[in-house]
């Protein structure tokens, strides 16, 4: 048997707690941010997502629709071809 400091799954409580803090540091800061920079997501959301390609955002749709239809390179920062 190993020893550890703590029991499986200890930690799940706290890193939810950390979690939600962070999240909500970051609504904090918003304001004072100009801009998303895409590969540091982490978390996406479709807002994210669109706020990271910017003005660039139509046209990669565009293109996802012409290559990738059916969205089978879907992980990491997705944009939708739908």
């Amino acid at each position: 048997m190993r020893w550890t400091l703590w029991e499986p799954g200890a930690l799940r409580p706290r890193r939810r707690l950390r979690c939600k803090w962070v999240k909500a540091l970051r609504d904090k800061l918003q304001p004072f941010a100009h801009g998303v920079y895409v590969n540091q997501l982490g978390e996406t959301s479709d807002e994210l997502v669109r706020a990271a390609y910017a003005s660039n955002y139509a046209r990669l749709v565009e293109i996802k629709k012409k290559y990738d239809p059916k969205n089978v390179l879907h992980l990491n920062q997705n944009i939708n071809p739908h």
